[in-house]
């Protein structure tokens, strides 16, 4: 099967032939487009503690969080991945965490927000 990029970061993986999707109203070839995984461990808030210097990162600081289990992150939808504290600060997984940024709403609530790259 040959594949080709949809939109930046997005894969056609396959097609749906012609007439296969009639009965909901489609008769032309439908593409299948791969849909990126998000990793929900960077936009975890002990990690975001950690990038804005409020912890340290220390075993006591994390191990008490309700997604970890045993250096295995539950937050990662049973993918199995680690915990971000237990990867090195140059991984790729910090680098997405780094990515985001803290922001103040005008209630005084925090919310993450995507940095402009």
């Amino acid at each position: 099967m040959s594949r080709a990029v949809a939109l930046p970061g997005h894969e056609v993986i396959g097609i749906v032939p012609p007439g296969e999707l009639v009965e909901i109203g489609i008769i032309q070839a439908v593409p299948i487009v791969s849909v990126p995984w998000f990793d929900n461990r960077q936009t975890c808030k002990l990690a975001h503690d950690y990038l804005a210097g409020a912890i340290e990162g220390r075993f006591e600081e994390y191990h008490a969080c309700s997604g970890y289990a045993a250096g295995v992150c539950r937050g990662t939808g049973g993918a199995g991945l680690v915990c971000l504290f237990h990867e090195v600060d140059k991984s790729l997984a910090w680098a997405r965490a780094r990515q985001w940024r803290r922001v103040r709403l005008a209630d005084g609530s925090t919310v993450l927000q995507q940095r402009h790259q």
